[in-house]
C-alpha cells in the first residue's frame, strides 16, 4: 500500500532492486537516509509522546459525536473509523484535519482502503505465480490501482504547494514543513551527484504514513467492536474497568493505560488474534543466508509468517480464543508472552521487529488505546441481528480486514439508567 500505490509490477516482491522511494517497499542507501530523515522529523514533532495526545484526544471527540448520532440506528463503523484516524495522521504529516465533508479525502481515504485489498491480492498471487505480471487486461486491478493513484497525486500536489509557498524555515507546522526544510539544506550542498530528498521521495514517505498509519489502525479497532461483540463479558468487563477508574464523563487519556490494565489487554489481545498485517510487509535478503542446512540466494523475497507465531499453541494456550487475561500477570498488571523456549525476548511483534520495525508503532497504540476506550466508554456495541453474530472470518489483503457488519449501538447512559 506504502506510496499509495505502486503499480502492480512494483509489487512483485521479486524485484527487490526497485524501487527506490519511501521506507517501505524500498531497502539499501536510500531507505536508511529516507527512515533516518522520517524519524528525526517526526521526533522533532513530538511523535509517539504525549504531546500527540491533542491530535488524537480531539479526533477521539469527534468519532464519539459522529457515533452519537446513529444511536438510533444501525451503523457501520468502518467509514467513520477510518476517516477519524486518517485525520490524526493528517494532523501530523499536513498541520491540519479536513472535514468529513471533504469530497477529494473521502476518495483518498476510500481509496487507500480498497487498494490493500487488490495489492494485497496482487502481491501474494505474482508472488506464488510471477508470470501474472506480464499478463494484459484487468486481472490484478491494475487500472484501478493507477486511477487512485492520480487521485493521491492530485491531493498531495495541492498540499506539497501550499506548503511550499508558506514555508517558514525558522517555524516548521508539520512534517512536510521539516522535510522540505531539509530538501532545501540539500539543495545547497555541493554535491549534487544524488539527489537524497525530494518532492516524489517526500510524496513516497507521505504517502506511507498516511497509508500505513490509516488502514491498519482502523482496521485493528473494527476488528476489536466485532470480537466484542461475540464476547460480551470482555465488552462488560472493558466498561466496568473504565466506569470505575474515569467515570462517564471524564474522556480516558493516555495517562490512563496503567491503570485500566484490561482494557490495554483486550486491546493487544485483539493485535494477536487478528493478525492484521499476517505477512507484514515482504523483505529480502542482501546476502546468500544459510539458515537451518537451507541457502537462501541472495534477493530473495522473505515474508515474515507473523500469523503462526500469534497462533503456536505452545506459546499461547486456547489460542483460537479471545482472552485478553492471557496478557495480564496479575489484575493490574499487563505481560507480554516469551517464546516457547523461554527466551528473554517476547514473541509478541505485531510491528514487526528489528531495523524495519513500523516506524509508526507507538502513535498507533496511543490511536488504538484512545479510541477503543473513548467508544467503550460512551457506548454498548450489539449485534444488529441479536440472534447471530457477525462472521469472524476476515478477508486477506495486503491487510487482514474484517467482513462488513453493521451494530447496534445503545448510549452507555441508557445503558445505567435501565
Amino acid at each position: 500500500m506504502g506510496s499509495q500505490l505502486l503499480v502492480t509490477a512494483q509489487l512483485y516482491a521479486g524485484q527487490n532492486k526497485r524501487w527506490g522511494e519511501g521506507v517501505i517497499f524500498t531497502s539499501g542507501a536510500s531507505w536508511k537516509k529516507q527512515r533516518k530523515l522520517a524519524v528525526n522529523c517526526l521526533q522533532e514533532l513530538g511523535f509517539g509522546r504525549s504531546s500527540f495526545k491533542v491530535y488524537i484526544a480531539d479526533e477521539a471527540k469527534i468519532l464519539i459525536e459522529l457515533i452519537e448520532q446513529n444511536t438510533e440506528a444501525s451503523l457501520n463503523l468502518k467509514d467513520i473509523l477510518v476517516m477519524c484516524v486518517s485525520n490524526v495522521m493528517c494532523g501530523i504529516v499536513f498541520g491540519r484535519r479536513f472535514s468529513h465533508e471533504d469530497k477529494q479525502f473521502l476518495e483518498v481515504a476510500a481509496n487507500f482502503s480498497e487498494d490493500a485489498k487488490y495489492i494485497g491480492h496482487a502481491s501474494i498471487l505474482m508472488n506464488c505465480f510471477p508470470f501474472l505480471q506480464y499478463l494484459p487486461g484487468y486481472l490484478l486491478r491494475t487500472k484501478t490501482i493507477l486511477e487512485h493513484k492520480n487521485v493521491f497525486d492530485k491531493f498531495y500536489e495541492d498540499l506539497y504547494e501550499s506548503h511550499q509557498s508558506t514555508l517558514d524555515v525558522n517555524y516548521p507546522r508539520d512534517f512536510m514543513d521539516l522535510y522540505l526544510t531539509e530538501m532545501e539544506k540539500n539543495s545547497t550542498l555541493p554535491d549534487k551527484e544524488e539527489i537524497t530528498y525530494s518532492k516524489n521521495q517526500l510524496k513516497a514517505l507521505v504517502g506511507d504514513l498516511f497509508g500505513a498509519g490509516t488502514e491498519t489502525t482502523s482496521t485493528t479497532l473494527l476488528w476489536a467492536i466485532l470480537y466484542l461483540l461475540h464476547y460480551p463479558d470482555v465488552q462488560e468487563k472493558c466498561f466496568d474497568e473504565i466506569q470505575t477508574v474515569l467515570g462517564l464523563e471524564r474522556f480516558p487519556s493516555l495517562d490512563d493505560r496503567s491503570h485500566i490494565p484490561y482494557c490495554e489487554a483486550t486491546i493487544l489481545e485483539t493485535l494477536r488474534i487478528t493478525v492484521v498485517a499476517p505477512l507484514a510487509v515482504p523483505h529480502a535478503t542482501t546476502i546468500d543466508v544459510y539458515f537451518r542446512g537451507f541457502r537462501i540466494p541472495k534477493e530473495s523475497s522473505i515474508l515474515i509468517n507473523l500469523d503462526s507465531i500469534f497462533h503456536d499453541s505452545d506459546i499461547f494456550n486456547d489460542q483460537g480464543v479471545f482472552s485478553p487475561k492471557r496478557f495480564l500477570d496479575s489484575p493490574h498488571h499487563v505481560k507480554f508472552p516469551l517464546d516457547a523456549i523461554s527466551s528473554p525476548y517476547t514473541t509478541f511483534i505485531p510491528f514487526s521487529c528489528g531495523t524495519r520495525v513500523c516506524i509508526g508503532e507507538k502513535v498507533a497504540q496511543m490511536k488504538l488505546f484512545i479510541f477503543l476506550t473513548s467508544m467503550i466508554q460512551k457506548f454498548q456495541f450489539l449485534p444488529f441481528d441479536p440472534c447471530h453474530s457477525p462472521d469472524l472470518e476476515g478477508n486477506l489483503g495486503i491487510v487482514y480486514t474484517p467482513p462488513c457488519f453493521q451494530v447496534q449501538i445503545v448510549r452507555r447512559q441508557d445503558v445505567k439508567s435501565n
